[in-house]
């Protein structure tokens, strides 16, 4: 037989066989791969490595135009944005600057754009947050942020703030301390506080605080900070934050029992004005000081008579004002805080329904203040 012949024998003889090449009439201990099988086999594998899947292939010729259009939409957009910052950035003021200034333009702590609201509390916790932001714009270190000029007169704002939020004398007296720290630079439109007055309500919080090594501290310094004024001018300057200082520093020496000192102040206060005796003096603060010593002396029924004399010139001044008791505007603070006292005075005397009935007035104002 040819040589071509057997080739072509051989090939069908392949197609025929079983698995793993075998004849299926041949037993499988006496089948062999042939030297031409093995040497197919070998071209199959190195084809194969050669030549990925051709569902590969149009994948990764599908996936090019894919990021080819994403690259060109990126571009797209940062040419916009750079068009927009170059040629329209005063028409859109958050391109290419900074949130803060464009807020310093735009709605930053203007009044009419603050919340209308009727509640003083509500107002205060506003005005509280107004000066705390403000505060943390100055001191973030922005170059753009207002004059640091202003940080001192910001500071006083915020603590006034908290001065008449009355459950807040502890932030309103750190507050101060700041203001009192501050290096003052003089500007237009700057807030006036007198030196001495900004002691005196550090004075003032310490002793509403309990604090009274501290209030007695401030209030003597600011004493001397106007004694001082007055030798080197000749008068009192400011006699109304004289008289105020010489008051509070009396009420801290009779709350720490040390009542030489306090009446040494109520002596010469009534002395200022003329008067031997404080059965006729009209200033209730220097008034209440007399009643409070009355009751630190353990004589009770004078301590009542002085109170009532004091709450009867503060209610004389509000009714001259026009306030009408139980309105809106019975709010002055201070009349409530007298009849506080005034209450608890009661109380100690056994005189309970009177106690009560001045303690409802109090309430009654302090809920209609500031």
């Amino acid at each position: 037989m040819r040589e071509d012949d057997k080739s072509q024998a051989m090939t069908q003889s392949e197609n025929q066989a079983g698995p793993l090449g075998q004849d299926r009439n041949e037993p499988e201990s006496e089948t062999k791969p042939s030297k031409i099988e093995t040497s197919k086999d070998k071209k199959g594998v190195a084809a194969t490595a050669e030549k990925p899947p051709t569902s590969m292939v149009r994948q990764e010729r599908q996936g090019s135009p894919l990021i080819a259009l994403v690259l060109a939409m990126a571009l797209i957009v940062f040419l916009g944005i750079l068009y927009l910052v170059i040629f329209y950035n005063d028409k859109i003021p958050y391109l290419g600057n900074s949130l803060d200034e464009s807020l310093n333009r735009t709605i930053r702590y203007h009044s009419e754009q603050l919340p209308e609201v009727t509640d003083w509390r509500e107002n205060l916790q506003i005005e509280q947050t107004v000066w705390i932001d403000e505060l943390s714009h100055l001191e973030s270190g922005d170059p753009k942020a207002p004059s640091f000029k202003r940080k001192r007169d910001n500071l006083i704002y915020l603590a006034d703030s908290f001065y008449k939020d009355e459950p807040r004398f502890e932030q309103a007296r750190n507050t101060y301390i700041e203001v009192l720290v501050e290096p003052r630079v003089e500007h237009e439109n700057e807030v006036n506080l007198h030196p001495a007055e900004l002691l005196r309500r550090i004075g003032y919080c310490s002793l509403r605080l309990g604090d009274l090594d501290t209030a007695i501290s401030y209030l003597t310094r600011a004493l001397n900070k106007l004694e001082q004024e007055r030798k080197s001018s000749g008068k009192v300057t400011e006699p109304g934050i004289y008289n105020w200082s010489r008051d509070n520093l009396a009420e801290a020496y009779i709350r720490k029992n040390n009542l030489t000192e306090g009446q040494k102040i109520i002596d010469a206060r009534l002395k200022d004005i003329e008067l031997t005796s404080p059965d006729t003096c009209i200033e209730p603060h220097l008034v209440v000081n007399v009643a409070l010593a009355k009751e630190k002396e353990g004589k009770l029924p004078e301590s009542v008579k002085y109170f009532e004399q004091a709450l009867a010139c503060l209610e004389t001044e509000n009714k001259n004002r026009g306030v009408v008791k139980g309105s809106l505007n019975d709010n002055d603070r201070n009349l409530a805080r007298i009849l506080k006292e005034y209450s608890r005075i009661l109380r100690k005397a056994g005189r309970n329904p009177e106690a009560w009935s001045a303690m409802d007035r109090a309430v009654t104002i302090l809920d209609n203040s500031p």
